[in-house]
């Protein structure tokens, strides 16, 4: 059965064989209880299990499952010594995500802190931190609920998936396939994740585990009648034979049920129903907090609660007292002064029950509750914040909605969680359209910042559009500044993109950056700086290369007025751009070198790659190959720091070019494959289209030209 798989690659991982599992299946049906089971045979070995829960609907940190592991792991690893964040270019990042972790960082390779690659070097940090136990004990990650959870805990997932290989490490994770599918982007990584592990979907009960279960619950057996009726009525669904046995224990109806007469079985409609009827015995009082606390979330501290309900400590635990004797509540072990509904379709009953007016009206209190409890410090609180003052929209609480959807937005894309971010932007643009619809100014802001998430979140159509019509706000209001930020995250800025593809002319582009420059005049040298440099780019492919040249010197000679190493930078790769052309090799590989020197200045080795890059091809272009090789080398030290598929990728390129020059072919066939291998997890960098050139170039000079096109 299902345990039975779970133990078998938990065996699996204990020999260094790492595995995941995705256990599915409808609410109820015991998808946590049976990796409840795993999880307690596992830590009666000894193995390290730690537990990521998803918050129910919206207004959890970003990233907050993998949080609780972090937490989780360092609670229990604090008395054998911390294991330390192995030298990452992500060690800045984890410790933004978990502050706690900030004295267990080793010193990391520097990056920008808006590094294109940030979200890989996090991703990266998180998996070597959970590998680097100094005991190597195996360690089982349980991650509950993923219908729930937001876009980039799944993307660290998947990360974490594809690095299993080699390590003790076992996941699972369960989710609803039913919400799962609501949202696209959600079901598409959940599928991915399926096809890279174990996929089980749960069954319900069969007669005979009803029986078994009867017994269980009530120490006495149950006729095969009364067994089948419950198991007709229920399905098996473990959560609602749960509440029909409660049901008939409460009600008399066990030792009175005529087996002659099987409609007499107090069966509700539905799983909702039986928990509405467990809760209706309850206090009036007691009802009126848990409909609070459904409204605060699954889980929940007595502190909000408390301040929710006008109660003190006593009070409201004497009030939730039947609650937690009818084990509708359970006291949270890992966290004094917690609780949480048994189940989360308890919560979510609960929850439906009330009217829209009304639970405006209380995720408005709940709301004020929070802010004034975490008014000292309310980073952490802003995405849950921003929940309930959006929610509260109706009630009156526009202002706040759109203040902390905004703030919660900004915090979550410096957390890259970029998704999240754009997510949070437009709802605070929805609720600006209702409130403020004349706000012409913010709504353009909001905008852009949505339209920078996107590009970072690879949604690039999604930006444009953003972006477009940030323009057409500016313009209508004559904002030449933010026509010019338009234009600029329009036509790319912001976008993981080297260069624009090749041969393409994107008139609208081009359009726009012309419209902003003549709008700007002289008023804003950096920025116009920037919009020449990306007129510069966009126009490569068309016809005017002196227009281009002109361009991209503005550029550069505004950019050095200036005197901001970073803006030099972008604008002296405009220039090397520019000058891509046979005749203008030297300028270019004197760029290269400035570049290189910009990195080292700043400390920022991403850039100092990108000037090593392009050094690499100017020694090549002059035939200076021992040179070339030096920067091959220098490219191998810096990109094995750090770790970055991209990196490692071009690495294998470069290579497997110099082993073809040199007429080592097979080792040559050998480096192209790595890089094919490598590309995989970076698709802009067109892998195989590479892999082809470089194949076929071996294949000439083997003198198999049959095989060469």
């Amino acid at each position: 059965d299902e345990l039975v798989e779970l133990r078998a690659g938990l065996e699996d991982a204990v020999g260094g064989r790492g595995r995941s599992f995705l256990v599915v299946g409808e609410a109820g049906i015991g998808k946590t209880r049976l990796v409840e089971e795993l999880a307690r045979e596992a830590a009666e070995r000894g193995h390290l299990v730690l537990w990521g829960r998803c918050w129910e609907g919206e207004g959890a940190p970003p990233y907050w499952p993998w949080i609780q592991v972090i937490r989780a792991y360092l609670r229990i690893a604090h008395s054998e010594g911390l294991p330390r964040v192995a030298g990452g270019a992500g060690a800045p990042y984890l410790a933004q995500l978990v502050p706690e972790l900030g004295g267990a960082q080793s010193p990391g390779p520097s990056v920008p802190p808006q590094s294109e690659h940030a979200r890989f070097y996090l991703f990266d940090a998180v998996a070597t931190f959970l590998q680097s136990r100094p005991d190597h004990t195996p360690l089982v990650l349980i991650f509950d609920d993923l219908q729930w959870a937001d876009t980039p805990s799944l993307l660290l997932l998947q990360f974490l998936v594809h690095e299993l290989r080699d390590t003790a490490i076992l996941v699972v994770a369960t989710y609803r396939e039913m919400e799962a599918r609501q949202n696209p982007h959600v079901a598409d990584i959940l599928g991915a994740l399926a096809r890279d592990g174990r996929h089980l979907p749960l069954r319900g009960f069969g007669e005979e585990e009803v029986a078994l279960f009867i017994e269980g619950k009530t120490g006495r057996s149950a006729s095969a009648a009364l067994v089948r009726a419950v198991h007709r009525e229920t399905e098996g669904n473990p959560l609602f034979v749960d509440e029909i046995v409660h049901l008939l224990v409460a009600e008399g109806a066990l030792e009175r049920w005529d087996a002659t007469v099987p409609w007499s079985l107090p069966v509700p409609q539905g799983v909702r129903e039986a928990i509405r009827r467990r809760l209706a015995p309850l206090p009036a009082p007691c009802r009126d907090a848990l409909t609070l606390a459904s409204v605060v979330g699954r889980e929940f501290g007595l502190g909000a609660l408390q301040a929710a309900c006008g109660l003190g400590a006593d009070a409201l635990l004497e009030v939730l007292r039947p609650a937690l004797g009818r084990e509708v509540l359970v006291r949270d072990p890992r966290t004094a002064g917690r609780y949480r509904f048994a189940h989360a379709l308890i919560r979510e009953t609960i929850y439906e029950e009330l009217g829209a007016a009304e639970r405006a009206r209380l995720h408005g209190r709940i709301g004020e509750v929070l802010e004034a409890l975490h008014q000292m410090d309310p980073t952490p609180q802003l995405a849950t914040l921003a929940h309930h003052f959006l929610e509260a929209v109706p009630a009156g609480a526009a202002e706040k909605a759109i203040a902390y959807s905004t703030r919660a937005a900004r915090y979550a894309e410096a957390s890259l969680a970029y998704e999240d971010a754009a997510v949070l932007f437009e709802r605070a643009l929805e609720v600006l359209a209702e409130a403020h619809p004349a706000d012409a100014r913010e709504r353009c802001e909001l905008l852009l910042a949505r339209g920078g998430a996107q590009w970072k979140a690879g949604d690039g159509p999604g930006a444009r559009e953003a972006f477009r019509q940030a323009a057409d706000i500016a313009r209508r209001i004559g904002d030449a500044p933010l026509l010019a930020r338009s234009a600029l995250g329009f036509a790319g800025e912001g976008s993981r993109l080297l260069w624009v593809r090749s041969g393409v002319v994107d008139q609208p582009r081009i359009e726009l950056l012309e419209e902003a420059l003549d709008g700007l005049g002289d008023r804003d040298p950096g920025l116009r700086a920037r919009l020449l440099a990306r007129l510069a780019i966009n126009l490569y492919w068309a016809p005017e290369p002196e227009r281009v040249l002109a361009l991209s010197e503005e550029a550069v000679t505004l950019a050095r007025q200036l005197g901001d190493p970073r803006d030099l930078a972008a604008v002296l790769r405009a220039r090397w751009i520019a000058l891509w052309r046979p005749e203008a090799a030297e300028e270019r590989l004197a760029i290269a070198d400035e570049i290189v020197r910009l990195g080292e200045q700043t400390a920022d080795r991403e850039l100092a790659l990108l000037g090593r890059r392009f050094r690499i091809v100017g020694f090549l272009e002059h035939g200076d190959v021992v040179a070339a090789d030096r920067e091959i080398e220098a490219w191998a030290q810096i990109a094995g720091e750090l770790r970055q598929p991209r990196y490692l990728t071009d690495l294998a390129m470069w290579r497997a070019t110099r082993a073809i020059m040199d007429g080592r072919f097979a080792e040559g066939e050998q480096h192209a494959r790595r890089a094919l291998e490598l590309g995989e997890r970076e698709p802009e960098v067109e892998p195989a289209m590479r892999h082809a050139v470089q194949m076929s170039v071996l294949q000439f000079h083997r003198g198999q030209l049959e095989h060469a096109v």
